[in-house]
């Protein structure tokens, strides 16, 4: 075989190997909404003075800020953040430094636990793993707040891509404080995806 012919070959194979890449990228991205447990989320605005988007929303939900305490009960909420338990012996193991927890949180991986509260989950615990049996949404800590307890959760969900020009009905349902939510697919690993955003009850 001559240099000639081994040239395209080598093409082809570098082309298709480019090509099982790609494709396992896009089953892995695909694959929380083929397997995934639904879940159901209320949707709040990000940031109120952020300009609105033509082909994307921005979505945030109260469980993106939640205020770590012992014994908390589920269904207590502070004014600014979701009350959560912690399940387990991390969030002890941290000690009481409050510069040292708040550097070994930055960035960690933590695991928040939800509960149906009729058609919607809320938060009810925070781990540092997943818990069997129950329906686990994986997230990284962005910030800590050491004097109130509060963390800073992103769960990956924040961008729901629309057609170019049809964001519109989610952004005048935020703007007008109707009622939004987010249909989430979580795999037991706790990746999520979101199938469906809802106003009213209504998908788009």
């Amino acid at each position: 075989m001559t240099a000639i012919t081994r040239r395209p070959m080598r093409t082809v194979v570098a082309g298709a190997l480019c090509l099982v890449i790609l494709s396992g990228m896009m089953v892995l991205h695909a694959l929380p909404l083929w397997t995934g447990q639904a879940m159901l989320l209320p949707v709040v605005p990000s940031d109120p003075r952020a300009p609105f988007h033509g082909e994307y929303v921005l979505l945030d939900t109260p469980s993106t800020r939640l205020r770590i305490a012992a014994g908390a009960p589920s269904a207590g909420n502070a004014p600014d953040a979701v009350v959560v338990a912690p399940v387990g012996t991390w969030w002890s193991d941290l000690g009481g430094d409050r510069p040292a927890r708040s550097r070994a949180l930055r960035t960690r991986i933590v695991y928040v636990q939800f509960e149906a509260r009729g058609a919607e989950h809320h938060a009810v615990s925070i781990s540092d793993r997943p818990i069997a049996g129950a329906l686990n949404l994986r997230g990284r800590v962005l910030w800590f707040d050491a004097e109130s307890g509060d963390l800073m959760i992103n769960y990956g969900l924040s961008r729901y891509y629309l057609q170019e020009g049809t964001a519109g009905p989610v952004e005048d349902a935020l703007r007008r404080q109707r009622r939004v939510q987010m249909e989430l697919a979580v795999t037991p690993s706790g990746r999520a995806r979101v199938r469906h955003v809802l106003v009213d009850g209504v998908p788009l």
